[in-house]
């Protein structure tokens, strides 16, 4: 899934991806889920990251998200992940580091953030009930909305 998710989208594109998705600018604000959804998608999350590590080629956070939420959208386990940049250090005044994470509920389980200050330009979500547009508890992570 690693191999055909990187190959989709360099040849397609992000929006291959994403089409059935919904687009939000921030952080959605969503409902827990079930302890046993949130355990497997913990469980699948860690899966997905020790696969990335064996791969002939990198499987960088992306690709790994988009594995993920095939999977976990299979399992109609709701979530959503994000898109975010943060500014690359003091040296380089001008330079950005992307990331992407994947949530179910509060909880990263794909993605962890090391350090502070990234910055979600989007995320996209399937299956959600969400209350509003916001940031989620910073307790899940070192994130916060635009």
């Amino acid at each position: 899934m690693l191999a055909r998710a990187r190959f989709t989208l360099l040849r397609k594109g992000l929006a291959h991806f994403t089409s059935g998705l919904t687009l939000h600018l921030t952080i959605p604000v969503t409902q827990s889920i079930p302890r046993d959804e949130l355990e497997q998608a913990r469980e699948l999350g860690r899966l997905v990251a020790i696969a990335a590590r064996y791969t002939p080629w990198q499987s960088r956070c992306l690709t790994q998200v988009l594995v993920l939420h095939q999977l976990l959208e299979q399992r109609k386990i709701p979530g959503y992940f994000s898109l975010g940049v943060r500014k690359a250090g003091d040296d380089e005044a001008d330079a950005l580091n992307a990331h992407a994470w994947l949530q179910c509920g509060n909880a990263i389980v794909n993605g962890e953030l090391w350090g502070d200050g990234y910055i979600a330009l989007s995320s996209f979500s399937w299956g959600l009930r969400t209350t509003a547009s916001s940031a989620p508890d910073t307790a899940a992570g070192n994130h916060r909305q635009k």
